[in-house]
Parts: C-alpha cells; structure tokens; sequence
C-alpha cells in the first residue's frame, strides 16, 4: 500500500518537533492519511496508472504509431516499483536477491531515496496514458469526447489535490528542533 500511494520511510519517522517534544514528522500527513478516502483515492489513481502501463504494453490503444518510449517507460516503472516494493511477497524475493551483493547491500539501503523520483516520474506519465486510455475506450459509447476527457482529467486533478491538502496547509518542509 505504501508503494502503491508513493509514501516512503519518512511516514514513520519520529523526531523532535517545534516544542521538542518526540513525535511523527509528518505527523498532519499520517493524520490526513487517518481518513479512509485518501488512501481510496491514491488507489483509485494507482489503478489508472496500472491501466496505463498494463494498455501500453500489450498495446491496447487504438493508434498504432505509439512511439516505443511509452514501453520503455513501463519498464521503468516497473523496475522503480520493484525496487521500492521491498515488503510485498514477490518483490521481497527480488529485493533479497540483490541483497546478497555487498555492493548492492549498501548502495540501496535505502531505496525509497534513491527510486522515489523515478517512481513518481513514471507513475505520472502512466497516470496520462492510463486516463488517455480510459477516456479512448468511454469515447467508443458515442458520449462527447472532448467533454469526457475534460471531466476525467478534472477528477483526476481533484484526486491529486485531495491527496495533497496537508501541502496547502503549510506541511510540505519539516521544521525540525536544533538540540
């Protein structure tokens, strides 16, 4: 799940906050997170971005001059999402193989620092196709297309606005206490 909504280590991270009290460090995110449709709605959008990379691979689009980029980037993704699913069953099988490299043991102790950008690069352009493809296989039900496609593309916006609302209020840099 924590792969799937891109939230890393720093969830769960406790240090001194502005009062020098011990506590979360992204204590308004874990509370924002607490409601039940912020993660629905990070998987709402990971399943679109699954249908963008599951569409383009097995090329289920109806324009065939889909330039070959499109499935290099789902390799990409996949690749970043392996790495970062370190804890879910078969990807944790991947993970300790690399981890019986030395070089790669210290290189990727941890791997959220080092995938997280490429992930949230790879989730966004299949986050574009996906929605492109949903809005494609809607058109074929004789419903505006252009109309559809705004209405999508604003959903989705909301979504990701949605999820964010803790950035908007100030809790996107963590202030943290010099002892």
């Amino acid at each position: 799940l924590d792969t799937a909504l891109l939230r890393g280590f720093w969830f769960n991270n406790i240090d001194p906050n502005l009062s020098g009290d011990f506590d979360y460090m992204f204590l308004p995110w874990r509370q924002h997170f607490d409601n039940p449709l912020v993660p629905a709605a990070g998987l709402i959008l990971f399943a679109i971005v699954l249908i963008g990379a599951l569409s383009t691979l097995f090329k289920l689009r109806a324009s065939s001059q889909k330039p070959k980029a499109y499935i290099a980037f789902v390799f990409l993704f996949v690749f970043a999402f392996t790495m970062l699913a370190t804890d879910a069953p078969i990807f944790s099988q991947i993970n300790e193989l690399f981890r019986k490299i030395p070089l790669f043991e210290q290189a990727f102790r941890f791997p959220f620092t080092k995938f997280n950008t490429l992930c949230a690069l790879t989730y966004s352009l299949m986050l574009a196709l996906g929605l492109s493809y949903l809005v494609e296989l809607m058109g074929k039900s004789k419903l505006n297309l252009k109309l559809l496609g705004v209405f999508s593309f604003l959903l989705v916006a909301a979504l990701v606005i949605f999820i964010a609302i803790p950035a908007f209020r100030g809790n996107l840099f963590y202030e943290k206490v010099k002892m």
